[in-house]
């Protein structure tokens, strides 16, 4: 399973999350959080694909079905069926704190995946952590300026590092405080 995979890897450790700007990493981040979500405290997804049944109609999905199949074939439904994040979130779980992060002009992955992640994920957790969607109203998939690249690296830096319990150095009295997550809804 993708979970204890990168989990045994040590590639996440306690986080589970962005690896690299490539859909495939943050669909095995997804597809890892629905399988094994005891093995993470935190999980961060950035454009990810979530419901691989429905991806081809999203963004630049229907370019993509070489790759990962089509669910107009049935026997490629039931592999895409047998992995999809979407589809293996659970009612009564106890999920570790997720932050899905999307842009509504995601040409992509197209701003669904997350927005529908997110609400399965908040319906089905039985957890007190939180699970939250971060979206940016005015990228593709990805920042569009560095001002809105500090932001949201600001605040996946800060979702992470509260959810995983790092602690940032004592700082000196011209320091200012650290930023809170900003931008983010929890609908």
């Amino acid at each position: 399973m993708a979970g204890e995979r990168v989990h045994r890897e040590d590639q996440a450790g306690d986080l589970l999350g962005e690896t690299a700007e490539v859909d495939d990493d943050h669909l095995v981040v997804t597809a890892a959080l629905t399988q094994r979500p005891d093995l993470y405290a935190a999980a961060l997804a950035s454009g990810p694909l979530c419901d691989m049944v429905r991806y081809e109609q999203f963004g630049i999905g229907h370019t993509w079905t070489d790759e990962f199949g089509t669910a107009s074939d049935p026997e490629q439904l039931a592999w895409l069926l047998s992995y999809s994040p979407y589809h293996h979130v659970r009612p009564g779980t106890d999920y570790p704190a997720v932050l899905l992060a999307g842009a509504v002009t995601d040409e992509r992955t197209g701003d669904a995946h997350p927005r529908k992640m997110c609400a399965a994920l908040q319906h089905a957790t039985t957890s007190d952590r939180p699970i939250l969607l971060r979206r940016q109203p005015d990228a593709g998939h990805g920042p569009t300026d560095s001002t809105t690249a500090r932001e949201t690296l600001t605040d996946i830096i800060t979702f992470l590092a509260t959810h995983t319990g790092l602690h940032p150095a004592a700082a000196d009295a011209d320091t200012p405080p650290p930023r809170t997550v900003t931008h983010v809804s929890s609908t």
